[in-house]
Parts: structure tokens; C-alpha cells; sequence
């Protein structure tokens, strides 16, 4: 058995062609989706396993939900001895390291200010469970749009991407309690800061 500690929007791939991600993490279940990348795929299924319990799924292979512990949970893979298990984002994050980029994740609340470098900010202006609304001021980096100055309201829903020029994107993680949890990507020489809400 192959055990692997995941959060929500984390994937595990499994073999050439099974993936799947964590979508929810409660204290006594999780629930999954899964999707098999071929040109035959149907509709991603979503299935929920209670702490302890197993699925079996296609190819041999058996999923096991072996604990939560808050926003964690430890999967386990059992399948055919030639089977290869890892995780999705590990290949993304090494793709953006060998790019000079980095991954970073910031929570903001109405009107935090995250700055990405020197000309460039993210505020929201509205969050709910179904996205955030962001305020983006400032200059895009990297091609064709490089130096374009933006001032507008993007919406962004969960697990969509708003890229900011060529370098730099943002995706909503999640939002509840008026805080949105957001992944960055920016290059590693820009500094990204986060200012304190403003006093009303």
C-alpha cells in the first residue's frame, strides 16, 4: 500500500491515465473525483468515502481513506505491483522551479491588498463560497501583454485561473468566512506582500 497525505484540490495520479483529486474533507468523510485522462473519458464521477472506508476502483485499484486530521487526509493505494502512484502538483511545481517561478498560497480578506511586485495589486472586493471578486490594479508582466496597465474587477470562481500577464496567475482555492485562500505563481525574483485590511 502507497500512503499519501492530501488536501482538498490536491491530485493523485495513478498509472498513465486515473486522477483524482480530493474535492471536500469533513471530520468523517472525503469525497473524490476522478477522472481517467484518455481520448474515451466520460464525465468525471465524484464519490465520497467515510474515515476507514475503501473504494475499489478501475485497473485493480483499491482507495482507502485512512485518517483526516483537519484540512489532511491520508489516502491509501493498493493496485497491481507494476502500478505508479504520485501526485499531480509535483510535476507542475517542478516545471515552475526549473521556470524561475514559485508557487505561494496567501488568504485574504474584503480589501486585503496582496502586491505582487512593485506595480501590481489584487484586492477583494466580495467573497462568498461560490468565488471571489478581485479589484487587480496595476502592470502585467511578461509577453505580449508586459506593461499593460489594468484597473477592473475579475471574477474568479473556485479552481479557475486569472492569469496577470504572462508570468504571474492566481487561483482560487476556496472561500468561506470572508476569507478566499488563493495560489499565486509569480516569478521568484518579485516580492509578494500582504497589507492589512483597511480600518473602516
Amino acid at each position: 500500500m502507497i500512503v499519501l497525505s492530501r488536501q482538498v484540490h490536491e491530485s493523485i495520479v495513478i498509472g498513465d491515465h486515473l486522477v483524482i483529486t480530493i474535492d471536500t474533507i469533513s471530520a468523517d468523510r472525503v469525497t473524490f473525483r476522478f477522472d481517467v485522462e484518455s481520448k474515451a473519458t466520460d464525465r468525471p464521477s465524484e464519490f465520497a468515502i467515510a474515515s476507514g472506508g475503501s473504494l475499489a476502483l478501475p485497473e485493480g485499484v483499491t482507495l482507502s481513506v485512512l485518517g483526516i486530521r483537519g484540512d489532511k487526509v491520508r489516502v491509501g493505494i493498493q493496485g497491481p505491483q507494476d502500478m505508479t502512484v504520485g501526485r499531480k502538483e509535483s510535476e507542475a511545481s517542478a516545471q515552475s522551479q526549473r521556470a524561475g517561478l514559485h508557487r505561494t498560497t496567501v488568504v485574504l480578506k474584503v480589501d486585503q491588498v496582496l502586491h505582487i511586485g512593485e506595480k501590481l495589486t489584487a484586492s477583494p472586493t466580495d467573497i462568498d463560497p461560490t468565488g471571489v471578486r478581485l479589484l487587480v490594479r496595476g502592470e502585467l508582466l511578461g509577453g505580449p501583454d508586459d506593461g499593460v496597465w489594468v484597473n477592473e474587477a475579475k471574477e474568479l470562481a473556485p479552481n479557475s485561473v486569472l492569469t496577470l500577464g504572462a508570468l504571474i496567475s492566481l487561483s482560487l482555492v476556496g472561500a468561506e468566512e470572508a476569507k478566499a485562500m488563493l495560489h499565486l505563481i509569480a516569478p521568484t525574483h518579485i516580492k509578494v506582500v500582504v497589507d492589512s485590511p483597511r480600518e473602516s
